[in-house]
């Protein structure tokens, strides 16, 4: 994604919701929705082992 916008500090889920309209890769999506999927993508990290 690369840096927040000028003005914030960080990425919030509302920006990154916006972000995912503006660049057209989903035609609406709510901030929950991106948390949601944030939480799945997290909770399989180091799921299996490598060794």
């Amino acid at each position: 994604m690369g840096p927040p916008p000028a003005g914030y500090g960080q990425w919030t889920l509302r920006l990154l919701a916006r972000r995912l309209v503006e660049l057209k890769v989903v035609e609406s999506i709510s901030h929950e929705t991106v948390r949601r999927a944030l939480k799945k993508t997290r909770s399989r990290r180091g799921r299996f082992s490598t060794g």
